[in-house]
């Protein structure tokens, strides 16, 4: 699920390494035995999409996974309003709804302000 999830982790990891979804293992195979199957990802790394500022910036956007993006940001509302305007964002987008692309446009764009 982490190679399509959009959680700050998951976007994290997305950010130095490409993400695949390994084998299986049962359950049965670890003491003591979870409840659930576990799943092995291999990470492939590579360079860094965006900056680790941008990443400290996702994870503030973050705080609060399931409320509104702009209420999360730690900037007045009359401030970012014009900014999600020029990025074609709507005031409603929730954080797991950007791309690492959109995280570093937000950021510069709070930045050049």
């Amino acid at each position: 699920k982490i190679a399509t999830e959009k959680s700050a982790l998951a976007l994290t990891i997305k950010n130095r390494a490409d993400i695949l979804l390994g084998s299986i293992v049962k359950k049965e195979l670890f003491t003591p035995v979870p409840k659930v199957d576990s799943r092995i990802l291999v990470l492939t790394p590579h360079s860094p999409q965006v900056s680790d500022e941008v990443i400290a910036f996702l994870r503030q956007g973050y705080s609060s996974p399931r409320k509104k993006l702009i209420k999360n940001l730690p900037y007045n509302n009359d401030f970012l309003k014009p900014i999600f305007q020029s990025l074609n964002l709507s005031e409603n987008i929730r954080p797991e709804n950007l791309t690492l692309s959109d995280w570093q446009n937000l950021y510069n764009a709070t930045r050049s302000e």
